[in-house]
């Protein structure tokens, strides 16, 4: 039998306009209706009239509405399989003969409802679009086809709330009746129960078979006004649904989440956080240990993973903070950089149609604890800069989503714009995995250096500005680099016993330019914390754990471009 989709532009308009809701959260799909074999379009005069009034009135009764208030939308001539109209339900025989008929949409009180009927119209069946809705829902989450599912039972019901006769989570439910229906679905040998409303906007996971997800790493859990959802996320599946309820289980939504996932556990120790992008913990195997901003970063991509996989399809733009774009000069350069939430920028030539992948980058800690906290407190914002003066100017343009109210200044939109502009310089770089060694070690003998007072040698793999340290100590000569970092250790304020623990990133900026970031030991071999500065609350402003350094290759000897960290 071949398949073909029967509604027309107009009726998947009309369906996207009806069906406005989803499965707890999850963006809901566009109900379509099934697909039948051997469809033939129906000619003006292929359907006597008497036939889709049989079916019109069939359905008019059973909603115990006038006939006046159906309308029929669409139909077209099909051949159903067996007697059933193609719905065969639960425990229901069927003669297999093939039953020539029709397959359309009627439209009662605001409500769809798609049509089976034989040619006469004295048999027919209806399925409401909640039904279809759930149907949809539930093949995109299992990654199915839809033919792959089975009604086995769509009853009418009254609900006695808004939860619609459930217990959910962290969610308030309206005592009133609520017209809607129950919906068994079957997919191989598994079913699932779903609870709607008269319409589709509103469908609930009731009841499906308890999930195992191999490999669990995470859990993640969210209660926002519009309910709560949660998730157990693995190494390759995710299992989602309401807080304390039934949950699917499907794969992680293509290649990249599957290597993320990979990336997290091998990178990151175990945690369990409170973040703003919802309540995390997390199992891993790494060697190190998260700040807030990390935390947050992997509660984002375990919300991203979770609104993937419920609505079946990527969804990366979810998840979008800003994107900087910057074109024009002789040569028509055009590059695009996306930076998100869940701590990954990608940069793109958009000198291609469509634009071409250059890099996929991980933000630092730093950079999403300033990106974080401006997401929080600034509104949307576009921003667009050009240079006419030069026959060679380039036009920047960066789009800010913010959830704040404050607007953005001119310190915030130079800040963003360097940093799309170094993140498209540093997907410009090849890796130099010789010179990265280098510059790391270069890094660890410097602090090295200071841990055990060697002095020279730390001015010597110093390549930085000693302004600050002058300016400390006027009766130093502003030569004597040695004593000027024996007073800076002693005298000033800098932490000066502390060595590399970790490397968290390791990024060459340009053929010259590389920078760390790097977790650092206490003498006594534990995590070194810096705390907040001046008697802030830690509770608002959390110890930090992970530096940043630059290194400089100048005349083949890698320099070290900071000085120690400093205590106020």
């Amino acid at each position: 039998m071949r398949h073909t989709k029967f509604l027309l532009v107009l009726g998947l308009a009309l369906l996207m306009a009806l069906a406005i809701g989803a499965c707890t959260s999850a963006p809901t799909p566009t109900p379509t209706a099934p697909r039948y074999a051997t469809a033939t379009p129906l000619q003006p005069t292929a359907t006597p009239p008497t036939s889709l009034d049989r079916v019109r009135l069939a359905l008019a009764k059973q909603l115990q509405v006038s006939p006046d208030e159906v309308q029929v939308h669409t139909s077209e001539q099909v051949d159903w399989p067996d007697g059933c109209l193609g719905v065969p339900l639960e425990d229901e025989a069927c003669a297999e003969v093939i039953t020539p008929g029709y397959l359309g949409i009627m439209i009662a009180g605001g409500a769809i409802y798609e049509f089976h009927s034989d040619l006469s119209g004295e048999q027919a069946r209806f399925i409401p679009g909640a039904a279809l809705t759930a149907r949809q829902s539930l093949a995109n989450q299992l990654q199915l086809d839809q033919e792959g599912l089975r009604f086995l039972r769509i009853e009418r019901k009254t609900w006695p709330d808004s939860c619609l006769g459930l217990e959910l989570a962290d969610q308030p439910c309206k005592s009133g009746a609520v017209s809607g229906y129950l919906v068994l679905l079957q997919a191989g040998e598994h079913r699932y129960t779903y609870h709607t409303d008269e319409t589709g906007s509103r469908v609930l996971l009731a009841d499906a078979p308890p999930v195992a997800v191999r490999d669990a790493m995470l859990t993640w859990r969210q209660s926002t006004p519009a309910g709560c959802e949660s998730a157990v996320i693995g190494l390759e599946q995710v299992a989602f649904g309401a807080c304390d309820a039934a949950q699917i289980a499907a794969p992680l939504n293509g290649d990249e989440r599957l290597q993320e996932a990979h990336y997290f556990y091998d990178k990151y120790r175990s945690f369990t956080a409170e973040t703003p992008a919802g309540e995390v913990s997390f199992s891993g195997i790494g060697a190190i240990t998260t700040t807030p901003s990390e935390q947050r970063m992997i509660a984002e991509w375990a919300r991203l993973a979770k609104r993937e996989a419920a609505s079946g399809e990527g969804g990366a733009s979810w998840s979008l903070a800003f994107t900087w774009q910057r074109q024009g000069g002789f040569a028509g350069l055009c590059q695009d950089v996306s930076v998100y939430l869940t701590g990954i920028a990608y940069v793109a030539s958009c000198q291609t149609d469509p634009p071409r992948t250059i890099g996929k980058l991980w933000l630092t800690a730093n950079q999403m604890r300033t990106l974080y906290a401006w997401v929080e407190a600034l509104r949307n914002f576009e921003f667009e800069q050009s240079d006419p003066a030069t026959a060679d100017g380039m036009t920047t343009r960066l789009i800010f989503s913010g959830a704040g109210q404050e607007p953005a200044g001119e310190f915030e939109k130079s800040h963003l714009t360097n940093l799309a502009a170094e993140l498209a310089q540093q997907a410009s770089v090849t890796p130099d995995e010789q010179a990265i060694q280098e510059a790391a070690r270069a890094l660890s003998d410097y602090l090295a250096a200071l841990s055990e007072e060697n002095y020279a040698q730390a001015a010597r793999l110093y390549g930085g500005d000693y302004t600050v340290l002058i300016d400390n100590n006027p009766s130093i000569p502003a030569t004597d680099y040695p004593a000027l970092f024996v007073a800076g250790c002693t005298l000033n304020g800098f932490v000066c016993d502390l060595q590399v623990r970790n490397f968290v990133h390791e990024t060459q900026l340009s053929e010259s330019e590389f920078r760390f970031t790097v977790e650092l030991n206490t003498p006594q071999g534990e995590l070194f914390l810096l705390g907040p500065c001046c008697g802030a609350d830690p509770a608002e402003e959390p110890p930090w754990s992970q530096f940043d350094f630059l290194v400089k290759k100048v005349a083949g000897r890698y320099l070290v471009q900071d000085l120690p960290i400093y205590v106020p």
